[in-house]
């Protein structure tokens, strides 16, 4: 037997094609805290992630463009 095709049976770690892999396990879905502010237009509640901060978009209800606040500073 050729040992580049033998598969390893220990979890995540696999032989193909003569290379090894690492398959990395899932954590889950990583939670982003979500932000809200009301729209200058139409006064819909809109929310968004930290990451939009800063960033233009539209409401989606009056088309009045915006742009997303900067996400609050957490606080400890």
């Amino acid at each position: 037997m050729n040992p580049l095709y033998v598969i390893l049976a220990v979890a995540g770690l696999g032989a193909v094609g003569g290379f090894l892999v690492w398959k990395k396990r899932s954590q889950g879905p990583v939670e982003e805290s979500l932000f809200y502010f009301k729209c200058g237009g139409c006064g819909r509640k809109l929310k968004y992630r930290a990451a939009q901060g800063g960033h233009r978009g539209q409401c989606p209800s009056c088309k009045k463009a915006l742009t997303f606040p900067p996400a609050p500073a957490a606080t400890k």
